[in-house]
């Protein structure tokens, strides 16, 4: 096992992305790990680009706040620019980073397990012990709906799915390498989904793996959606450019049950037998979401201030947001963690919530010879007051080029810094 092999599985996840309960760090406690909060303490559960972004805005925008972060895992992972990792244009090295940067910036890093929320008592209750807390910031990201693609459970050792950062990139990248042709299925499944854009550049990264390689193969799409879900045309102009005899892409394809033994699945329109597959299920907010009596495939939330309508004192960011016009992005959540946290800030001095307007961009690859070629799209948002809801806006450049590549690695890069730097 190399070294980038073991520093992933120090994250205490199994290679089907399961948690395994072996650790001490999962086990549950009942002993007080940080006392009752003294009237100044925000408590941020989730160390993804959410809640890094919240923690580190709310500790330079407002240094006398106790910030507290809560997260299982010992290091962080990307999931933007991951599916470069898969294609081969990206080493694994450049999207993992130490939390060791939340230290020295007076964040204080609690790796541990949430397994529950006491809200009338402003206490959280974790596998290292009990927190009290002020407000919490709930940054969760996405659990997998196992039950709505029957076999998948019993298939997850063989079927990697790798929409959560982590071993499940290392189990698709190993699923991916050893591959030698023949039929690789990639599925994906109705939204909302987190990275709406995500399998589609997944889609051109592996073709293009398959294409580096000189491998008989065909990629084979099933997509549950009548259309990509973002950047269509774009992706689609892609795969008939660079991968025409590699992509065979299937719109309005409902995954009905996978069979990893035979290695088939049954769809809308009959069986496709594979050699290998990446099977996408539906998805939900994180279990916090649920534990916490906050929400439940996904957590309402009030778009003045976005605390959630269950409890003022909650607030909700990135992925696990419902109702709302966000797409479930990396920016969003980096955009949106400094939106919440300012929302904070203003509950701890006693203001009024002022409605702050998010944005969202997204880079999309779809080759990688040379640095690569990428697409993008932007998002604006304007706060309706009329309605109390924020409306959309959408640019989109569909025409690839070096230079969005390149943009897309400055933009990861200074938002790597900006969160763990």
């Amino acid at each position: 096992m190399d070294t980038t092999r073991r520093r992933l599985f120090t994250l205490g996840v199994g290679a089907a992305g399961v948690i395994m309960a072996a650790p001490a760090i999962l086990r549950a406690t009942s002993r007080m790990l940080m006392p009752a909060a003294g009237g100044n303490r925000v408590v941020i559960v989730g160390g993804g680009w959410g809640g890094l972004s919240a923690a580190r805005w709310l500790k330079r925008s407002r240094p006398s706040t106790e910030v507290v972060i809560v997260e299982q895992n010992n290091i962080f992972m990307s999931c933007p620019l991951s599916n470069l990792y898969l294609g081969n244009v990206l080493p694994l090295d450049r999207l993992q980073f130490s939390y060791a940067g939340l230290g020295r910036a007076g964040v204080v890093f609690q790796q541990a397990r949430v397994t529950g929320v006491d809200r009338d008592s402003r206490v959280l209750e974790t596998s290292g012990g009990k927190i009290g807390y002020d407000y919490l910031m709930l940054s969760p990201g996405i659990d997998y709906m196992w039950d709505q693609v029957p076999g998948l459970w019993e298939g997850r050792h063989d079927i990697p799915i790798a929409f959560k950062p982590g071993p499940e990139h290392l189990h698709l990248k190993e699923t991916i390498d050893k591959f030698e042709g023949g039929v690789f299925a990639l599925c994906i499944p109705e939204g909302p989904i987190r990275c709406p854009p995500g399998p589609y550049e997944r889609i051109a990264m592996i073709a293009y793996n398959f294409k580096k390689r000189g491998l008989k193969a065909k990629l084979i799409v099933l997509d549950a959606n009548a259309k990509p879900m973002s950047k269509g045309k774009g992706f689609l102009a892609a795969y008939e450019s660079l991968y025409g005899d590699i992509v065979e892409y299937n719109p309005s394809h409902q995954i009905e049950s996978v069979d990893h033994a035979k290695r088939r699945i049954t769809h809308t329109f009959g069986d496709l037998d594979y050699d290998a597959a990446n099977i996408i299920p539906p998805m939900q907010a994180g279990e916090i979401v649920r534990i916490a009596g906050v929400g439940k495939r996904w957590a309402p939330i009030n778009a003045t201030d976005f605390s959630t309508l269950a409890d003022p004192r909650v607030f909700m960011i990135g992925d696990a947001i419902g109702d709302q016009p966000f797409p479930k992005s990396g920016f969003m959540a980096n955009t949106v963690g400094k939106i919440a946290a300012a929302h904070v800030m203003e509950k701890l001095e006693g203001k009024d919530p002022t409605p702050i307007e998010p944005a969202n961009t997204c880079f999309s690859m779809v080759d990688g010879d040379d640095g690569g070629r990428s697409i993008w799209v932007t998002h604006g948002f304007t706060w309706n007051a009329g309605e109390s809801k924020f409306d959309r806006t959408a640019t989109v450049d569909l025409n690839p080029t070096r230079d969005s590549a390149q943009a897309a690695m400055r933009w990861a890069s200074s938002i790597w810094s900006e969160m763990l730097g």
